[in-house]
C-alpha cells in the first residue's frame, strides 16, 4: 500500500513538472471587459458585452496596399445584418503596411482626429512660433516643444506628429546675460474642449493694461496672479506694480464647458535692465490623403438607422482620446487583439439627420495580424 501511494505521488509530481501553461479564460467580474457608456442625443446609453446577448467583435481589413482598418463592433450576438440596432462600431485607420507585409498597429495614448473627406482628418500639424522681446535684445534661444523636439532658432517652425496639448517653453538669454523664460500649454489639433486662455498685457511705466484674447466658451471665470504677490478674480482690467522689474502674469480660466486653462505672460515695468519674452503660434494641418491615424465612429439606433462621423464635419468640441492600449486575448478567429479604452465626444450623421455623442466612455477591441 505504501508503495502504491509513493508511485501515485511520484507520477503526480512528474506530470506537474512537465505540463504546459494554457491560456486562462477571463474571470467573470461585476464590470464587463468591453462596454460603451455615454449620452446619445440626450439619452443615456449603456451597452455591455456579456449582458443582453451583446458581444465585442474584433476584426481588421486591408483597404489598400498601404492602408489597413481595425474595427471593434459591440453588437447583439444574434444580429447578422450589416447595421445592427443598438450597436456601436469604432474603426481606426492607423496602420500603414511596411514593405506590404507587416501591419503597423502602434497606437499611442492621446487624441486622434476623426476621418474626413478630401485631404482626410489631419493628424500632424505644422506650427510657426513667433517671439517678441521687450526691453532687451536676445543673444540666444532655446525652445522645448513638449513632444521631445527642441530648437535654438529665432521664430522656428515645428511639426507635431499627432494632436495633443503640448507645454512649449522658450528660454532666452539677452545681451546683458539676463535669462527670461515663458511656458504655455497649446492644444494642437482636435483636443475636445481644450482652449488657450490667451491675453495680452501692455505696460506704461508701472501700470499694465490687460486685453482678453481667450478662446474659451463664455461665460468665463477668471483668476489672476500678477507675479508680485497680489491676485484678483473677474474679467481682465489692469494692474499697478509697486517696483520696476519683470513680472509673470498668470491667468487661470474656466469656461462654460467646465474646461480650465492656464496662460502665462511676461511684462516689463521700465526702467529695468531685464528682458521680458513672450511668443505666439500659428498652426496649419498637414494633408492626410489616406486618413491614416484617424477614427470613424458609427452608431445604429433602435430603428436600424446608421449614423457615422465620416458623414459630417466635426465641431470644435469633438474629441477621441485613447486612455490606454493593452494586448488582449485571441479572438474567435484566432487573431491577436488589443483592448482600447477611450473617451468620445462627436457629431454623427445619417445623411438626413444628426445625433451627438457626449461623455462617451468605451472599452473596445481590435484585431491585428
Amino acid at each position: 500500500m505504501k508503495t502504491n501511494k509513493l508511485f501515485y505521488w511520484s507520477c503526480l509530481l512528474l506530470l506537474s513538472a512537465c505540463r504546459k501553461d494554457l491560456p486562462v479564460a477571463p474571470v467573470s467580474t461585476a464590470t464587463p471587459v468591453f462596454y460603451f457608456n455615454g449620452t446619445i442625443q440626450g439619452q443615456h446609453q449603456s451597452i455591455q458585452a456579456g449582458i443582453n446577448n451583446y458581444y465585442m467583435f474584433s476584426s481588421f481589413v486591408l483597404d489598400s496596399p498601404s492602408v489597413t482598418s481595425y474595427t471593434g463592433y459591440l453588437k447583439n450576438r444574434s444580429c447578422s445584418i450589416g447595421n445592427c440596432p443598438g450597436s456601436i462600431r469604432i474603426t481606426i485607420r492607423n496602420a500603414v503596411q511596411r514593405n506590404f507585409a507587416i501591419a503597423d498597429t502602434a497606437l499611442y495614448n492621446g487624441y486622434y482626429p476623426y476621418a474626413a473627406g478630401g485631404n482626410g482628418g489631419a493628424v500632424a500639424n505644422n506650427v510657426q512660433f513667433s517671439d517678441t522681446i521687450v526691453n532687451g535684445v536676445a543673444l540666444n534661444y532655446h525652445w522645448s516643444f513638449g513632444d521631445g523636439g527642441t530648437s535654438t532658432l529665432h521664430n522656428p517652425n515645428h511639426t507635431f506628429a499627432q494632436p495633443g496639448i503640448y507645454p512649449v517653453t522658450l528660454n532666452i538669454t539677452d545681451t546683458t546675460g539676463s535669462v527670461c523664460t515663458i511656458t504655455n500649454n497649446w492644444p494642437i489639433g482636435p483636443c475636445g474642449n481644450a482652449f488657450v486662455a490667451r491675453f495680452r498685457a501692455v505696460t506704461t511705466g508701472d501700470t499694465c493694461v490687460i486685453t482678453d484674447m481667450s478662446q474659451g466658451v463664455h461665460p468665463i471665470n477668471y483668476l489672476w496672479n500678477y507675479g508680485d504677490g497680489t491676485t484678483s478674480a473677474g474679467p481682465p482690467t489692469g494692474h499697478s506694480y509697486p517696483t520696476n522689474g519683470v513680472y509673470k502674469i498668470t491667468a487661470t480660466e474656466t469656461d462654460a464647458t467646465g474646461y480650465s486653462a492656464i496662460f502665462n505672460y511676461n511684462v516689463a515695468c521700465a526702467p529695468t535692465r531685464h528682458s521680458a519674452i513672450n511668443y505666439t503660434i500659428s498652426s496649419s494641418p498637414v494633408a492626410n490623403m489616406n486618413n491614416l491615424g484617424t477614427i470613424i465612429v458609427e452608431w445604429t439606433d433602435a430603428n436600424g438607422i446608421d449614423y457615422s462621423t465620416s458623414n459630417i464635419t466635426q465641431p470644435s468640441g469633438s474629441s477621441f482620446q485613447i486612455l490606454s492600449v493593452d494586448n488582449y486575448q485571441f479572438n474567435e478567429n484566432g487573431q491577436a487583439t488589443q483592448k482600447i479604452h477611450a473617451k468620445i465626444s462627436c457629431l454623427l450623421s445619417s445623411g438626413s439627420s444628426n445625433v451627438t455623442i457626449t461623455d462617451g466612455d468605451v472599452v473596445f477591441a481590435i484585431a491585428h495580424p
